[in-house]
C-alpha cells in the first residue's frame, strides 16, 4: 500500500537528525525515498512529490523540487550564520520553500563531532568532560522535538520563505555536567574548561519561530542526555563486541523501521561502591583552580549489559530499501487453493474496507450531532469506535499479504485516508468542546480555566493542522488512481481542506491574543462597532449612521450598546477641517465621525474614528471594529428570522437588503430620532439571538465570522500593539497591503480600487459593477489597462436612488507610471485631462483620485492604463499580483489576461488559469483578496 502513500523526498539521508525525520514521517503515514539510497534522483519519482527535506543545501535539487511544485524545507545545524548565508541564496527562488536552521541538535546516531557530540561521547565512555567555561549560556535541542519544528515549518499554513531558528531552553556547563554524570553513572569527575566557542543566538528570532511554529521543547535536558548517552554506550558496546566477535560482519544500523525492528532486552545490574569525590572543573589539563560542586553526590554503579537475540546477538540491517518478505504460506497453496478462498472471503473482506470507508469519509455529521445535543461522550466513543473497525481492516489486509493485490490495495489506501479522517474528526470534537466552554464562559453561563482551555484549544488546532496537511497529500496521491468522474470531488475536497488549513492557522496565531481583547487581567476593554451600510459605500465599508459600545472584562460579555451617531456629532464643539475631497464633493464645511471612515487603511480609520468619538462623547476605547450588512446578512443565516420589536417587522437573510433600503428611505431626515436607525435595532436584536445559539449555531457562527474576515467584511483595530500585529499577520487589520518578491526577477504588482459615494443616496444598491485588466509583460516594460465597468439601474432620481457619485481612488505600486486616464459612456471612452486627477504617494503606494459620476439608467467605463519595467534580462521572470478587495464591494466578477514575451512559456501558474490565443486568462470573483502569480522562462 505504501506506493499510494503521499510522497516525502530526504536529500542527505546520512545525517542522524535526516534518519529521525525519516521515523516521523513514516509514523505519519507517507512514503519517504531517501536520495542516494532507495532513488539515485527526484527524476526516478514519477508521482507528485509532496514534500522535499534537504539536509545537503543542494541548489539542483531546490530548482528541480521548486520547478515540480512540492514544498521544499531545507534543514541546517550548521550555525546561524551559515543559515543566514543560505537564506539569502534560497531568496532567489520563487516558490514553496523554507529554511529550518537548529542550534546545537543532538540525540541517538549523532557522530562525535563538534563539542556536543565529543562531550556525549566522553561521558559514555567515562572520560574527563570538555565543556565551555563556567557563565556560558548556550541552548540544546533534542532530534525528536527538531523534527517535529521541521514538521510543522513544512505543513502548517503561513510558513513559505521563512527563516526558522529552533533552539532549546538555555542551560550552562554547570547544569550539563550535572546531567552527564549522573546519566552515565560516571566515575571520572573532572570537566575541563575550554575556549569552545558559544555562537550567539538571535533570542527574538528563536521566539518568533516559537510563536509562528507554535513549537517548543518537550524533551528535557536530562532525558534526552539519557537517550544520547545510552545511545554512544550500545555502539560503543557493539563495536567492542564487533572486534571479539567470530567473523561477524553486519553494518550499524541505519534506518529503522517499526514494521521489522526486532525488540532489545536490558537486564541492569548495580552495584553501590563508596562515594566519590566531588566533581572538579578544570581550566585545563594540567591546572587545577577553580573548583564548583555539584550535589547531590553521585555513587560509582557498575552496568552490565546483555543483548538477547534469536541470531546470536548479530545486529540487523535495517536500511531504507527494506525487502518485504514473502509469507511461507503463500508459497505453498497452489493457485487454485488461492482463487477458491478469495471468492470466499473477498465479499467479507471488502464490506466495510469498502462500504464502511467511503461512509466514514462522508458522514462526518452524526458525532457532530451529538456534541449539539451536549452528548461528549458518546461521539467521542462513536469516533473510536470507528476509528477500530477502520484499524482493523487495515491490519487485516496488511498482515494477511491480501493488501499486495492491486485491487485491494486501493481498499487499504481507502482505509488509510479514513484513519486519517476519523482522527481529525476526533480533534474537531475536542476543539468544538473547548470552544463552547469559552463561548459559554464569554456569554456568563459557566467558569472555566481560562489557561488550560486557551493551552488545549492551541494545542488541538496544531495537531488538527498538522494532521489535516498530511490528509491532503494523500487525498493527492489518491487522484492517481480513483475513476476519473470521482476526481473533480477529490479536487474540492483538498481546495476546502487547504483553505481550512491557512484560516486554523490564523486562529492559531492568534489564539494569544484572546486574554488581552477579553480582558483576561481583570481590566475592562471597550471596542467601538462601526455599523456600516455598504448601499452607501464608503472607504472602509459603508455609512456609519450607528455604532455600538463592546464591553468585555475578566473573559466575560457585559454589554452591546447601539447608539447614533448624528446624536454623538451633535456633541462635537468648534470646528474640523474636512478632507478636500469631502469638502468638495459632498459639500460639507466641517467633518464629523459619519464621515471619519474616509481613509482607506482602515487602522488609520481607527485613529481618527476614536479622536472624534472621545471629543463628541468623551469616551475612550480600546479598539474600533468594522462591519456592514454583509455581516448581518451572514449572522441571519445561522439564526434564522428575526423580529425586531422596534420597527415591528420580521427580518431574514433574503429581504434583509430591501428592509434596509426601505427604512433608510422612511427615516431619511438627518436628526430624526428614528435614525438610530434601523441597522441598529437589528444589531441589538442580533446580539440577543447570539447569546440563545446552540452549540453547533455558535460553531456555524465563529466560522462564518472567519469567512467575513477573509472577506474584508469585518475589520479588525486593535490599541494594543502585539494584537494588533497579530491581526495585520492574519490579514484582518484592514490595511493596505504591503508585499513584496522574495528574490530578484520578479515583479510584485498591486491593485486596490476603493469606492466613496458622496452623492448622499444608496444608489450602491442598484449598482452593478465588473472590472477587466490586461497585463502585458515584455522586455521592456510591463503594460496594465484597467477597465471598471459600472452600471446603475435606479430608475428614477428619487431618495434612496439616483446618480452615483463616487470619488474613486485606486492604489497601485508607487513606482508605476500612469499613461492615460479615460472614462465614458456606452462604450465610448474619452481621455481626460490630468489636471482633475489627484496623484500621492501614501501607504507606500501610489494613489490615483478622482470624481466618477454613474447618472441613473446608465452604464459609465473608466480605465486606467499604467506601466512600470519588464522583464529586462535573463531567462526567467516571475510576476505576481495582489489585489486587495475594498470592505463592502458587493459581487464583482474580475477578468485578468497576461500576454508573456514571444519564445517564453508560463512554468507556473496560480490560480488555475486557461489560454486564449497563448494569452492566460484568469476568471475570478473579486470576493476577497486575490493572490495571482505566474512564473515564465524562454
Amino acid at each position: 500500500m505504501e506506493r499510494n502513500l503521499p510522497i516525502a523526498v530526504i536529500n542527505g539521508g546520512e545525517s542522524f537528525l535526516a534518519k529521525n525525520l525519516w521515523e516521523s514521517l513514516k509514523s505519519r503515514g507517507m512514503r519517504v525515498e531517501v536520495i542516494g539510497e532507495t532513488v539515485e534522483n527526484l527524476g526516478e519519482i514519477e508521482e507528485q512529490i509532496r514534500y522535499v527535506f534537504d539536509f545537503n543545501e543542494d541548489g539542483e535539487v531546490w530548482k528541480e523540487v521548486i520547478e515540480k511544485g512540492s514544498k521544499l524545507c531545507v534543514v541546517d545545524i550548521k550555525g546561524e550564520k551559515e543559515a543566514e548565508r543560505m537564506w539569502t541564496k534560497l531568496r532567489g527562488i520563487s516558490g514553496d520553500w523554507r529554511l529550518v536552521e537548529g542550534i546545537n541538535v543532538y540525540g541517538e546516531g549523532m557522530e562525535k563531532v563538534g563539542f556536543l557530540g565529543e562531550v556525549m561521547a566522553e561521558a559514555a565512555g567515562n572520560k574527563n568532560l570538555k565543556l565551555p567555561k563556567l557563565g556560558e549560556k548556550f541552548r540544546l535541542v533534542f532530534a525528536s522535538d527538531m523534527v517535529e519544528a521541521i514538521m510543522r515549518a513544512s505543513i502548517l499554513s503561513g510558513t513559505v520563505g521563512g527563516l526558522f531558528l529552533v533552539a532549546g531552553n538555555e542551560t550552562d556547563s554547570k547544569e550539563l555536567a550535572e546531567v552527564l554524570v549522573d546519566e552515565a553513572k560516571m566515575t571520572r569527575l573532572s570537566v575541563i574548561q575550554e575556549e569552545i566557542g558559544v555562537e550567539e543566538i538571535d533570542k527574538e528570532r528563536v521566539e518568533e519561530t516559537r510563536k509562528i511554529l507554535g513549537w517548543k521543547p518537550v524533551v528535557t535536558l536530562r532525558e534526552g542526555v539519557r537517550e544520547t548517552v545510552r545511545d554512544f554506550v550500545m555502539r560503543a558496546d557493539e563495536e567492542g563486541r564487533k572486534r571479539k566477535s567470530l567473523n561477524s560482519k553486519v553494518k550499524n544500523l541505519k534506518y529503522k523501521d517499526t514494521e521489522t525492528k526486532r525488540e532489545r532486552f536490558q537486564e541492569v545490574v548495580v552495584e553501590e561502591e563508596n562515594q566519590i569525590s566531588d566533581i572538579r572543573y578544570q581550566k585545563d589539563k594540567d591546572e587545577v583552580e577553580e573548583e564548583v560542586e555539584i550535589k547531590p553526590l553521585i555513587k560509582k554503579k557498575e552496568i552490565e549489559i546483555n543483548y538477547e537475540n534469536q541470531e546470536n546477538n548479530i545486529p540487523i540491517k535495517n536500511d531504507f530499501n527494506i525487502e518485504k518478505k514473502r509469507l511461507g504460506w503463500m508459497r505453498k497453496i497452489k493457485w487454485v487453493g488461492v482463487i477458491a478462498i478469495l471468492v470466499g472471503v473477498i465479499g467479507g473482506i471488502l464490506s466495510w474496507p469498502v462500504v464502511g470507508v467511503l461512509g466514514v469519509v462522508l458522514s462526518l455529521e452524526k458525532p457532530f450531532k451529538l456534541v449539539e445535543e451536549n452528548r461528549i461522550s458518546e461521539a467521542l466513543k462513536l469516533v473510536v469506535a470507528n476509528t477500530d473497525k477502520n484499524k482493523k481492516a487495515g491490519d487485516f489486509l496488511e498482515g494477511s499479504g491480501l493488501g499486495r493485490w492491486p485491487m485491494l490495495n486501493r481498499v487499504g489506501e481507502l482505509s488509510g485516508i479514513a484513519g486519517g479522517v476519523l482522527e481529525i474528526e476526533g480533534k474537531l470534537i475536542t476543539l468544538a468542546t473547548t470552544t463552547e466552554k469559552i463561548n459559554r464562559a464569554v456569554f456568563e453561563e459557566g467558569e472555566i480555566d481560562w489557561t488550560g482551555e486557551l493551552l488545549k484549544l492551541t494545542d488541538n488546532m496544531e495537531e488538527t493542522e498538522i494532521k489535516a496537511g498530511i490528509l491532503v497529500g494523500r487525498l493527492s496521491e489518491m487522484k492517481r488512481w480513483i475513476p476519473g468522474r470521482w476526481k473533480p470531488e477529490v479536487d474540492r475536497a483538498i481546495r476546502t481542506i487547504s483553505e481550512k488549513l491557512e484560516i486554523a492557522g490564523k486562529f492559531r496565531d492568534l489564539s494569544e491574543t484572546i486574554p488581552e481583547i477579553l480582558g483576561l487581567d481583570g481590566k475592562r476593554r471597550e471596542y467601538m462597532v462601526l455599523l456600516q451600510n455598504e448601499m452607501e459605500i464608503r472607504a472602509t465599508g459603508g455609512f456609519v449612521g450607528s455604532y455600538a459600545i463592546l464591553s468585555f472584562e475578566g473573559g466575560r460579555l457585559l454589554s452591546f450598546e447601539v447608539k447614533d451617531v448624528y446624536e454623538a456629532d451633535g456633541q462635537l464643539k468648534g470646528h474640523v477641517e474636512p478632507p478636500e475631497e469631502i469638502k468638495k464633493y459632498l459639500g460639507e464645511s466641517g467633518w464629523f465621525m459619519r464621515d471619519a471612515n474616509w481613509q482607506a487603511s482602515f487602522p488609520q480609520t481607527s485613529r481618527e474614528i476614536q479622536w472624534f468619538l472621545e471629543k463628541e462623547t468623551g469616551r475612550k476605547v480600546d479598539g474600533v471594529i468594522g462591519m456592514d450588512l454583509a455581516v448581518a446578512k451572514m449572522i441571519l443565516g445561522v439564526t434564522g428570522e428575526i423580529y425586531v420589536p422596534d420597527f415591528k417587522e420580521k427580518v431574514n437573510k433574503d429581504n434583509l437588503y430591501e428592509q434596509a433600503e426601505f427604512w433608510s428611505e422612511t427615516n431619511s431626515f438627518p436628526g430624526s430620532t428614528q435614525k438610530a436607525s434601523f441597522l441598529g435595532g437589528l444589531g441589538t436584536q442580533l446580539f440577543e439571538e447570539i447569546k440563545n445559539l446552540k452549540t453547533t449555531k455558535r460553531w456555524e457562527l465563529m466560522m462564518g465570522m472567519v469567512e467575513m474576515l477573509e472577506r474584508n467584511e469585518i475589520q479588525l483595530g486593535f490599541n494594543h500593539s502585539e494584537t494588533a500585529e497579530a491581526m495585520a499577520e492574519a490579514g484582518w487589520d484592514g490595511s493596505v497591503y504591503e508585499g513584496e518578491c522574495s528574490g530578484p526577477r520578479c515583479y510584485a504588482d498591486y491593485l486596490y480600487v476603493v469606492e466613496s459615494n458622496l452623492g448622499i443616496n444608496k444608489a450602491n444598491y442598484f449598482l452593478y459593477r465588473n472590472m477587466e485588466e490586461r497585463v502585458d509583460i515584455s522586455a521592456g516594460w510591463i503594460k496594465r489597462d484597467l477597465k471598471i465597468n459600472y452600471e446603475n439601474t435606479a430608475k428614477s432620481s428619487n431618495w434612496p436612488g439616483g446618480d452615483y457619485k463616487n470619488y474613486l481612488r485606486v492604489y497601485l505600486p508607487k513606482e508605476a507610471e500612469v499613461t492615460e486616464i479615460g472614462m465614458g459612456e456606452d462604450g465610448v471612452i474619452r481621455t481626460i485631462p490630468m489636471v482633475s486627477v489627484k496623484m500621492r504617494e501614501i501607504y507606500g503606494k501610489k494613489e490615483v483620485g478622482f470624481l466618477v459620476t454613474v447618472p441613473i439608467r446608465k452604464k459609465v467605463t473608466v480605465e486606467i492604463k499604467y506601466q512600470s519595467n519588464g522583464v529586462g534580462q535573463g531567462d526567467k521572470f516571475s510576476y505576481l499580483q495582489y489585489i486587495q478587495r475594498q470592505s463592502g464591494f458587493g459581487d464583482t466578477a474580475l477578468l485578468t489576461l497576461i500576454s508573456i514575451p514571444d519564445g517564453w512559456q508560463p512554468v507556473q501558474v496560480t490560480p488555475v488559469a486557461s489560454m486564449k490565443e497563448g494569452k492566460l486568462l484568469f476568471n475570478q470573483k473579486l470576493d476577497r483578496d486575490i493572490k495571482m502569480g505566474v512564473e515564465i522562462t524562454k
